[in-house]
């Protein structure tokens, strides 16, 4: 399963614009049955609660939504951390601000004959 972290773009003006009646505009990969969850904070009443206005907007892939972050389309998207790391790392002034992973996941598949990393 993929983690899902929360990407903001100019982080530090969130407070600002989140308490503004401008929309904040959050983007997620197409939402599947069991991603219910992704839109509590939109249809469950917290933003009403807390005076937000929260725009759900939703992506085909976590590259598409990254460019959309990137661009200024959005504030900020829930994805797998990847699909940041390439982007972050050429510059992009993006923010990983949550991540449930409990550690980097790496598998390794290989041949029989493959027992060990020296092996390869």
């Amino acid at each position: 399963m993929f983690g899902i972290a929360a990407l903001a773009a100019g982080v530090a003006g969130f407070a600002a614009h989140a308490g503004a009646a401008e929309q904040w505009r959050h983007g997620i990969v197409e939402a599947k049955g069991d991603a219910g969850f992704l839109f509590q904070a939109a249809e469950g009443g917290f933003d009403d609660k807390h005076g937000l206005n929260i725009g759900m907007v939703e992506f085909t892939g976590g590259t598409t939504t990254l460019k959309a972050l990137i661009s200024g389309e959005l504030d900020s998207f829930e994805a797998s951390p990847v699909v940041a790391f390439s982007a972050m790392q050429q510059g992009a002034d993006i923010k990983i601000i949550g991540c449930d992973w409990p550690g980097m996941t790496y598998t390794v598949f290989s041949g029989l004959d493959i027992k060990t990393p020296k092996d390869l």
